[in-house]
């Protein structure tokens, strides 16, 4: 007679990545018009620099205007928002940029290469005009070097065993996700551009 009972299996998630996804179409509808105003503006005056853009046109960062003020809308309402889920103490605290926001415009053949944002905790990218699949999705790249090393043939893809993860943005959407975390942006085989903004948020302490 086999008395055999299946064993007792305790598992726990270690070390896990948090990125957070928002819609700010219905809250703050008139953020995307007056940013894509603002870049549109911007892109005929401003050469831009060069980052990981590759085909692309970086603006320099700024505080003001309305990229500024998608900065304080971020660093007030969503940013918060990550910071407790993670469990981070925000008492007497608050998140700020630094460094400031900057547009980022992908033509027809642009992407970007992979990168980290550096000397922050947290960065944010909010999505001003885009164009479904064929526009590039943003992929997020398993920061662990002993997973990527060498793992087994995968036989059914999930969200533990994946090296890359995508996700392709809509108009309005904001993307909360670490600093450290690599990500880099797919070409974009759309025939218009697609524009979003950028800013890194580290917390300070009110005074």
């Amino acid at each position: 007679m086999n008395t055999s009972k299946e064993p007792v299996v305790v598992g726990q998630m270690m070390f896990a990545t948090l990125a957070m996804q928002f819609n700010l179409k219905e809250k703050h509808p008139e953020l995307r018009e007056s940013i894509l105003k603002e870049v549109k503006a911007w892109i005929k005056k401003d050469p831009g620099v060069v980052k990981s853009n590759m085909g692309g046109w970086h603006s320099k960062t700024t505080h003001t205007g309305p990229l500024g003020n998608l900065t304080k809308t971020i660093a007030d309402e969503y940013a918060p928002i990550y910071g407790r889920a993670m469990g981070w103490e925000l008492k007497n605290r608050k998140f700020f940029s630094e460094g400031g926001a900057w547009a980022n415009i992908n033509p027809p053949g642009g992407s970007n290469n992979t990168h980290v944002h550096g000397n922050c905790i947290l960065s944010a990218v909010y999505y001003v005009q885009t164009h479904g699949v064929a526009q590039g999705p943003i992929i997020f790249c398993d920061p662990r070097p002993g997973a990527i090393q060498y793992h087994p043939l995968i036989g059914e893809p999930n969200y533990i065993n994946a090296q890359n993860i995508e996700r392709i943005p809509q108009d309005h959407d904001l993307l909360l996700f670490p600093s450290w975390l690599p990500h880099r942006v797919s070409l974009n085989k759309s025939k218009k551009r697609r524009i979003s903004v950028a800013v890194n948020f580290n917390i300070g302490l009110v005074r």
